[in-house]
């Protein structure tokens, strides 16, 4: 739906969730392929926990997620 220039608050309408979660969501798909890998294998920084992660936004630059997520 973003590639066909759809808005989070119209995808939101959509989908019957709040425009927050949809962002929370795209900035998901953004996750550093290492960040993921190292939450599959369980070994992300202590305080990088799901509540976390839907209470906080973060950088879709892979760097500054490393940078964010080790400072955690």
């Amino acid at each position: 739906m973003i590639r066909k220039g759809k808005t989070y608050g119209e995808i939101a309408e959509i989908e019957g969730a709040s425009k927050r979660r949809i962002q929370q969501l795209v900035e998901l798909a953004f996750l550093a392929p290492d960040v993921i890998r190292d939450v599959f294998e369980g070994r992300q920084s202590i305080g990088m926990t799901s509540e976390w992660i839907a209470r906080h936004s973060f950088s879709p630059i892979w760097q500054e997620q490393r940078e964010t997520f080790c400072a955690l």
